[in-house]
């Protein structure tokens, strides 16, 4: 959302006095920073900015970004994290409804 809010309208109040690549380069520092403070998730964030807002100046559609956004979110929550956030999250009502955190575990494929 930031890129589309941010890269959008900048490129609408500038127009083509500053180029897409200043805009993209700035709006992905801003997209790092809000990251802060873990270097590492700053870095990422930031490279993958300057991708978001090829595609957004590009399409002009932030529906495209927060689909992207999601799936790549999720996709690290498994692989950087080494979290399930389905297990974190149905485990509990699960377990508040009488089924053992070990059953249902050994029912999760």
């Amino acid at each position: 959302m930031i890129i589309g809010l941010v890269a959008g309208n900048v490129q609408d109040v500038y127009g083509d006095r500053l180029p897409r690549w200043r805009i993209i380069l700035g709006t992905a520092v801003l997209f790092g920073g809000v990251h802060y403070p873990s270097g590492w998730l700053m870095l990422g964030t930031f490279v993958l900015a300057l991708f978001y807002g090829w595609i957004y100046l590009r399409e002009r559609n932030v529906y495209v970004l927060g689909i992207f956004h999601g799936w790549l979110g999720g996709l690290f929550y498994y692989t950087v994290l080494d979290r399930d956030p389905f297990l974190e999250t149905f485990g509990k009502l699960v377990v508040s409804q009488g089924i053992s955190s070990q059953a249902y575990i050994a029912l999760w494929p």
